[in-house]
């Protein structure tokens, strides 16, 4: 892993005013070890995007099925709403009228667990 001052040289090297496309040219003074000091920096960056874009699709797959597990709850919640639901430990009745009160009679449910 390229230093700090390492990073802050190769940055002066690619900023150089002198170079019309903003990158050295032949004209800037860069010496090998420069140049070998940019490959370096830009192979860092490649494997950390790498390592980025496992990461990003990681977390969108994780998003995936949360959201797909999201649909299901809420299908079966619409299915449930109107049903009759016994309390076995008071031996009565539960209502739940649409999906939010299905929903919150399992979130309950769950947290007792």
């Amino acid at each position: 892993m390229l230093s700090k001052e390492e990073i802050n040289k190769v940055d002066k090297i690619l900023s150089c005013d002198n170079c019309p496309t903003s990158y050295a040219c032949e004209g800037c003074d860069i010496t090998q070890n420069d140049k070998l000091l940019i490959k370096k920096y830009i192979s860092e960056l490649e494997i950390s995007n790498k390592e980025l874009d496992k990461e990003n699709n990681r977390l969108e797959k994780i998003e995936f099925e949360r959201d797909m597990a999201n649909k299901i709850i809420d299908e079966m919640a619409e299915q449930l709403a109107g049903l009759t639901i016994w309390n076995n430990e008071k031996d009565e009745p539960i209502i739940l009228w649409d999906k939010k009160e299905v929903k919150q009679y399992f979130e309950k449910k769950v947290e007792e667990k």
